[in-house]
This record gives structure tokens, C-alpha cells and sequence, in this order.
């Protein structure tokens, strides 16, 4: 299962509803029948997902769940795809639970996903115990790619400040902070060059191959926060 839990304000702390089974005046975006469904948030986000999406009609701020039954693989959200050249500046809370265990495959929980590259640019993955970033157009033995074990990442919120150029004379500004304390970082990445190219996005959520002797997959995410220049 794998819920996650979106607030237009900073009023809905993810973690507050890890132990929440239901969600008042639920109204189900997609049922995980099947092999992928979209919607839009706002205008600035949207979702797909293969499992399924609960919108709930809490009062101040409107909240998403969504669940994963099937062994299926992605439910994320993703921002409108922006031209090269374009600058943009995002944050969002998540949070991973000990739950949730990994494999040597791919597990996406962020994406600088180029759409003229044909997919992601960076990724923040979940692999082998540990969590780090993967840059898949530079050498990481020479940019430095991160990575921290995994039990310091799940069971706690995390921050996520994203800062990215896109195109071939882009930047990235990658930090991730424990919510508890932002005045420690628990990984960054910093890079400058090719950052995707026509059109790119920034995703994020969950996104993963379906193996047999997976776990099950429990997030949360929200507080997304688009503090770009308008």
C-alpha cells in the first residue's frame, strides 16, 4: 500500500496521517484497474497513477490519498513541462516509511525528467538500502553523487528544495533537510550542464520496477510549494 497525503497550505503535516486508515468524504480519482491514469491538482501539478487516488474534501486545505494494491509501478506527481532556458523553484515535504524495502532496481521517489531526452535527467533513488542520487549525464566519481543509508531517510518528513535550469546550459540545486531540523542537510547535489532539453519537468512521488518478492510501499507527501519568479 502506498499513501500520500497532499495540502495546498502548511496546515497537513505528512506524518500526522501515517496512522490514518480513513479519510472523511472520500472521492475515489482512480480505482488501480488500470494501467494508468492522470488528472490534474491545480495548474501547476498533476498526478498519474496505476494504483489508487482518493481525493479528500477536508476543509481548509483539500488533501490527496493515494493507495497501491497491485503490483503496479508508478503513482506520481509531476509539474507542467517548461521550455529550455526556463528557471524554476520548488519544495514539497515526503515522507518514506521503514515499511517500504528495496532491490537492486530502480526506485525513483524525484526526477528531473526531460521529455526531448526521453527520460530522466537526475533521480533521487531508493536502492540497496540507501538512498542517493543518480545522474545519468555526468560521471558521478567526478561530480560527487550522494548517497546516505536508508534508515535515515524513512520514518521522518523530509523538506525538498529544488532549484533547476532547464536545458543544455542548465543547473541543478538539489537539498533534502529532516524536517525536524532544516539546519542540516541530509544530501545535496549540485550541478551545472545538460539538464534535459524541449521540454522537462520536475516529478516526484514513487516510481519503481515490479519484481517478484517486492514489499509493499508506504509515502507521503505534501506542502508543495511553487516559489518560482512568476
Amino acid at each position: 500500500m502506498l499513501g500520500v497525503t497532499f495540502s495546498a497550505a502548511l496546515t497537513v503535516n505528512p506524518v500526522e496521517h501515517h496512522g490514518s486508515n480513513e479519510l472523511v468524504k472520500r472521492a475515489q480519482l482512480s480505482d488501480g484497474t488500470h494501467s494508468l491514469e492522470a488528472g490534474n491538482i491545480n495548474k501547476g501539478l498533476s498526478w498519474m497513477s496505476s494504483g489508487i487516488l482518493l481525493s479528500s474534501l477536508e476543509t481548509p486545505a483539500k488533501t490527496y490519498r493515494i493507495a497501491m494494491w497491485t503490483p503496479r509501478q508508478r503513482i506520481e506527481f509531476w509539474t507542467p513541462g517548461v521550455a529550455d532556458g526556463t528557471t524554476q523553484k520548488f519544495k514539497w515535504r515526503f515522507y518514506l516509511s521503514s515499511q517500504t524495502k528495496t532491490t537492486k532496481n530502480f526506485f525513483h521517489l524525484m526526477q528531473v525528467l526531460s521529455r526531448g531526452d526521453g527520460g530522466p535527467i537526475v533521480t533521487l533513488d531508493a536502492v540497496n538500502d540507501r538512498i542517493m542520487i543518480k545522474d545519468y549525464k555526468r560521471d558521478c566519481d567526478v561530480t560527487g553523487c550522494p548517497s546516505i543509508p536508508l534508515d535515515r531517510f524513512t520514518d521522518r518528513t523530509t523538506v525538498h528544495f529544488v532549484t533547476v535550469t532547464f536545458g543544455p546550459k542548465g543547473s541543478l540545486e538539489y537539498v533534502i533537510k529532516d524536517a525536524a531540523d532544516e539546519s542540516v542537510a541530509l544530501l545535496s547535489y549540485s550541478v551545472k550542464g545538460a539538464m534535459g532539453s524541449d521540454s522537462s519537468s520536475i516529478k516526484f512521488g514513487t516510481y519503481h520496477l515490479a519484481v517478484d518478492g517486492m514489499t509493499k510501499s508506504l509515502a507521503y507527501a505534501g506542502d508543495f510549494v511553487d516559489e518560482s519568479d512568476s
